[in-house]
């Protein structure tokens, strides 16, 4: 019961307050533990987002979009149809748990990407970042070995700055050769 009202409560605050997420990270990982803290904590984000997601799909989109387009950098990544764009975003601003997910969330949903992609990647990369903030947490609840959840934590935080320098790099790549092909 405790954990369905945890998910619930955070997907609802998370959509209509934009409480910053290492809130409900917090109370996932010193309630729930390391495991199921952050199973609960990437489910409540995930639906958060998608309600968000779904506000800004049938109330913001038609107001905001229009003028988005104007700028030939935000219509190439958010509005050129390629899925690959909006896909490298998502990856990017969900796995590197810097970015706020509260306006992003609104954001994409002005976007042309369906639904069940932007929450089912949305959630996917979302896991690593939650886990890092939960498997954190969780060791301060900890009494027997406190740091080994500081090293787990720290080990993601190595393997998403890694993940997202490789993913930046390769995509530098790519375009390298898209340039070179054109000419």
């Amino acid at each position: 019961m405790s954990a369905f009202l945890y998910l619930v409560l955070c997907a609802l605050a998370g959509a209509f307050l934009a409480l910053p997420g290492i809130t409900y990270a917090l109370i996932a990982g010193t309630v729930f533990h390391a495991f199921w803290g952050t199973i609960l904590c990437a489910l409540s984000a995930s639906i958060s987002a998608g309600i968000s997601f779904l506000m800004g799909r049938y109330f913001l989109h038609d107001a905001i979009k229009p003028k988005l387009e104007k700028n030939p950098y935000i219509k190439k990544y958010f509005f050129s149809g390629e899925k690959r764009n909006l896909l490298l975003l998502l990856f990017l601003t969900r796995t590197i748990p810097v970015f706020p997910f509260n306006l992003q969330n609104y954001a994409y949903g002005i976007t042309d990407i369906p639904f069940s992609l932007y929450f089912i990647s949305s959630f996917l990369f979302m896991i690593p970042g939650t886990a890092m903030y939960t498997v954190a947490f969780a060791g301060l609840t900890e009494k027997k070995n406190p740091m080994l959840y500081f090293g787990i934590s720290l080990g993601i935080l190595v393997l998403l700055l890694l993940a997202s320098f490789l993913f930046k790099k390769k995509n530098a790549v790519e375009k390298d050769i898209e340039k070179e092909s054109s000419v």
